[in-house]
């Protein structure tokens, strides 16, 4: 009940600020930007994978990822269009890991309708019912925009109390002590894994908080061409991807990748 209160307040804020700023009478046209629309008609598939097997000895000076970053970097990548992040962490058997995911959709708010003057062949009764059918759809695409947008504040705050267990098991003492223990091959593994399980996806990526540097038995499968690969790590480290790594040296880095 309190949230239906909420909606209808807000679809009578809605109404009462478009007739005071005359968007019902006006006869300037939207104008919408050609440019944000294509943006965010893209689907990405992201796959975040955190290394901390290099914690206590720091020897790659791989960056560690906490709750406040991961959020930052959400609030960058939803403004993307569609969005699917999957988290998940690297140990001495990373394949068989758990992962959590947020899936975002970009929600645009509804523009006002442009109602033109009454023209001289229309009656007054014609003129006002197509008037206030457009009012009327704009007020209940108003009301779904703001139940949307609850929704996905919801959906975001059961990712975040989700995402605190993946990070404490990221760079937590079992997996830092555990000798051996950088399964990259079993990383990339199940990042693939994940990234097609959802599909249409316009552009996927694969960033590991890591220096890619495998020490198990585990062989790597394939890699898809269409998946882009982001390694973030301070120093450069000898691994044996070559150029289809996209190296970026810090975490500020690949939120600006991704503006």
């Amino acid at each position: 009940m309190e949230k239906k209160r909420l909606y209808l307040n807000f679809a009578s804020a809605i109404i009462i600020i478009a007739l005071t700023m005359g968007c019902v009478s006006s006869n300037k046209e939207v104008i919408t930007d050609t440019e944000e629309l294509v943006k965010n008609d893209k689907i990405y598939n992201i796959c975040l994978i955190l290394d901390g097997t290099d914690r206590k000895v720091r020897e790659q000076s791989t960056p560690e990822v906490d709750i406040q970053y991961l959020m930052k970097f959400v609030s960058t990548i939803r403004e993307l269009g569609g969005v699917t992040l999957f988290l998940s962490w690297i140990d001495d058997n990373s394949e068989n890991n758990t992962h959590v995911y947020l899936k975002m959709t970009h929600i645009s708010p509804p523009q006002p309708p442009y109602i033109a003057p009454k023209k001289d062949y229309e009656t007054l009764s014609e003129y006002n019912k197509s008037k206030n059918e457009k009012m009327s759809k704009y007020v209940a695409d108003s009301v779904e925009f703001a139940k949307q947008k609850e929704e996905e504040k919801g959906k975001i705050s059961v990712f975040q109390k989700n995402a605190e267990k993946i990070i404490d098991l990221a760079y937590s003492d079992v997996v830092a002590a555990t000798k051996r223990g950088s399964d990259i091959h079993g990383a990339l593994n199940l990042g693939v894994k994940l990234l097609k399980s959802t599909h249409n996806a316009s552009e996927s990526y694969m960033i590991l908080i890591s220096d890619l540097i495998h020490n198990t038995g585990r062989s790597l499968k394939e890699i898809p061409d269409d998946v882009t690969l982001i390694m973030v790590n301070e120093s450069v480290s000898d691994h044996q991807f070559g150029e289809r790594v996209i190296e970026l040296a810090n975490l500020e880095m690949l939120i600006d990748f991704f503006k």
